[in-house]
């Protein structure tokens, strides 16, 4: 191989490590994101007066290549991010997003399905979203939220739900 050829090689190579690099930083900024709109959602769901509220974790597999830590992975779908119950008993089942926007692509099949699920069996299902500048709980399912639609900023305002109904 002419030494051209490795010069390009390991261009090559470092372009993809930097992808990787700047992949990764961005993917711990999303991570880092999700948590504070978890936390966030999670003090106004306690404020709400939900009882006996807990996070889902969803348990991960680590993925090594070589003895060295490359990623993870989940290893089940979980229901939502949070769990809890109203007093006098209906469940509550809550999922969170973060996002400057909340399209209907950002929900999972099973997530939507779940808070489906949830619903028809006569829970509370709720989407939380924390958006820049602010955040909202809202009922599932969301009228008119349908694949390739999104809800705006004004109107998830407008669903904001302020108290929880019994």
């Amino acid at each position: 191989m002419s030494t051209s050829h490795s010069r390009v090689i390991a261009a090559a190579l470092d372009q993809m490590f930097e992808r990787r690099a700047s992949n990764a930083a961005a993917g711990r900024r999303r991570q880092r994101s999700g948590v504070v709109g978890q936390s966030v959602i999670e003090l106004r769901l306690r404020a709400l007066g939900v009882l006996m509220l807990e996070a889902v974790n969803t348990p991960w597999k680590i993925v090594r290549v070589g003895g060295r830590i490359v990623g993870a992975v989940p290893m089940k779908k979980v229901s939502g991010d949070f769990r809890g119950m109203l007093p006098g008993g209906r469940s509550v089942l809550v999922e969170v997003k973060s996002f400057g926007r909340l399209p209907y692509g950002a929900f999972k099949a099973h997530q939507v399905q779940s808070l489906a699920d949830h619903h028809a069996s006569g829970g509370l299902s709720l989407v939380g979203w924390v958006f820049p500048g602010g955040d909202v709980l809202m009922a599932w399912p969301i009228p008119g939220f349908l694949p390739r639609t999104s809800v705006s900023v004004e109107r998830a305002k407008a669903l904001n739900v302020v108290a929880i109904p019994r």
